[in-house]
């Protein structure tokens, strides 16, 4: 069988409780920061997966660059609780500016 790599992109907005915030990019319906979403539910249903070899590269985006390192922590946080069930990358702003 051959390696398989799912892409689960994420989009990441200011904290709900947070008025008048300033958004840059606009995504349909991205996460507010200070809520759970739906990344931890996906990770959950891949332990279902019967499939020997893949792995998952989650990509996260953020609506505003000042929020960046907060999605890129808040992520990282989330994927590694799956660390030990599966292979996981991730791929985010500071990723993003090592390839610039």
């Amino acid at each position: 069988m051959q390696k398989v790599t799912v892409v689960i992109p994420t989009y990441w907005t200011w904290p709900k409780d947070i008025k008048d915030k300033e958004e840059k990019s606009i995504f349909d319906h991205p996460t507010p920061l200070n809520l759970d979403g739906t990344l931890t539910r996906t990770l959950e249903s891949f332990k279902k997966i019967d499939y020997p070899d893949f792995d998952i590269l989650v990509i996260a985006a953020s609506t505003n660059v000042g929020i960046a390192e907060k999605v890129e922590k808040r992520v990282q946080g989330i994927i590694d609780k799956f660390k030990d069930k599966f292979e996981i990358k991730h791929f985010s702003y500071s990723k993003l500016k090592i390839l610039r």
